[in-house]
């Protein structure tokens, strides 16, 4: 579940409350809120992004940036495309921004935004394609994933893995996921265990491209 913030109660306090007894009836400040409180709600949601998706602080630093720029773009995307350029912060980003409905018409700003920045790693061309299969527009997506595929962009490659599976080309998609980094070497015969079994999109698209591989020639 995506994270919510807190806010502030607006029911007052009796009418013949000054503003102390005020707060010890709501549990509300009647103060202005102080850049502390701000910052300790940052920290609080940079702990929960570290313990949620496996982030170290510096990338739970970047994550909180990019998700904030959904619905915040800002003048500068230098943040957001180093976020998108680690896979597994851009992959925790997509994640949260479906958590928060903020997905299809609430990320063209961003995208548009993102449009020809600065990008050697092609994060910013995984999410443009993603953004773009989810509006339904396919063949610009593929198109713009395969154009992407020498940066060598772990999730560029994943998604492409993903698209020559669908066209049963297993062993393109073995060869794409290698490239990707995932581990492809699969046990066949072991039980299916979901506590040890791979987590993220291209651990999990490995063991089901792998009995198919394991068939061809």
């Amino acid at each position: 579940p995506g994270s919510t913030r807190n806010s502030m109660s607006d029911r007052s306090g009796p009418a013949d409350a000054d503003p102390e007894s005020a707060d010890d009836l709501t549990g509300a400040s009647t103060s202005p809120v102080m850049p502390a409180t701000e910052d300790e709600a940052r920290v609080d949601r940079l702990h929960r992004a570290t313990i949620e998706f496996g982030l170290d602080s510096e990338q739970a630093e970047l994550f909180e940036s990019a998700v904030d720029a959904a619905t915040d773009v800002p003048d500068d995307v230098e943040t957001v495309v180093a976020a998108l350029a680690d896979p597994e912060v851009a992959e925790a980003v997509w994640t949260r921004w479906g958590d928060i409905d903020a997905l299809g018409s609430p990320l063209d700003a961003l995208v548009a935004r993102l449009d020809g920045a600065d990008d050697p790693s092609g994060g910013t061309a995984w999410l443009a394609a993603r953004h773009e299969s989810w509006h339904d527009r396919t063949t610009e997506a593929i198109e713009r994933l395969e154009r992407a595929a020498e940066t060598g962009h772990p999730l560029v490659l994943i998604e492409l893995a993903a698209i020559e599976a669908d066209r049963s080309n297993p062993l393109a998609a073995r060869d794409l996921l290698v490239r990707a980094g995932i581990d492809v070497d699969i046990d066949l015969d072991a039980a299916y265990d979901p506590h040890l079994s791979g987590t993220g999109f291209g651990a999990e698209l490995a063991e089901e491209v792998a009995p198919f591989a394991a068939m061809r020639p």
